[in-house]
């Protein structure tokens, strides 16, 4: 929502870590630095381009852990957020039209991070516990360590603010 002068108060703070993506990520800058070095003995004269793979696949694997080891999903009374390194996405609370805590399996949305699905758009650093919060035509998935304590306080703030059904 638009700054209005005074700082919100998070009433509600989630951060799930993304230790999945992590392994992956890692793991595949532990293969590709491995082979790099198996390639770069077996066959000097190819060792620059090896090496030059091998900073590339590790600069751009440290950059999606910086982006994507943890989820952070806060609620201030008058918005959800989502927010995942430099990706954010707020949703107001005049806009939810409901919000459900639901099981999340990261495989049935495609993947770990930002995905859009048939389902609707996923957030997701893992597995487990989370909250669907529906708007008119969209629904949001996101990893929360205490869903119905959320659902509890977006059902309460949209109650207070006549905004229920």
């Amino acid at each position: 929502m638009g700054w209005d002068g005074v700082r919100p108060v998070i009433l509600f703070r989630s951060d799930v870590v993304a230790r999945p993506l992590i392994v992956i990520l890692v793991t595949v800058t532990v293969a590709v630095c491995v082979l790099n070095a198996a390639g770069a003995l077996v066959a000097p004269p190819v060792r620059e381009p090896l090496l030059s793979t091998a900073l590339l696949v590790f600069l751009i694997d440290g950059l999606a852990i910086a982006n994507f080891y943890k989820l952070v999903v806060t609620f201030d009374g008058r918005e959800v957020v989502f927010r995942f390194g430099l990706f954010r996405k707020s949703i107001p609370l005049a806009v939810i039209a409901g919000a459900e805590a639901v099981d999340i399996k990261w495989f049935s949305f495609g993947g770990l991070g930002i995905h859009f699905s048939s389902r609707g758009w996923a957030w997701l650093a893992a597995s487990g516990p989370g909250i669907a919060v529906k708007t008119a035509g969209k629904t949001y998935y996101a990893n929360v360590d205490r869903p119905a304590v959320l659902v509890n306080m977006i059902d309460d703030y949209r109650r207070a603010a006549g905004l229920s059904r």
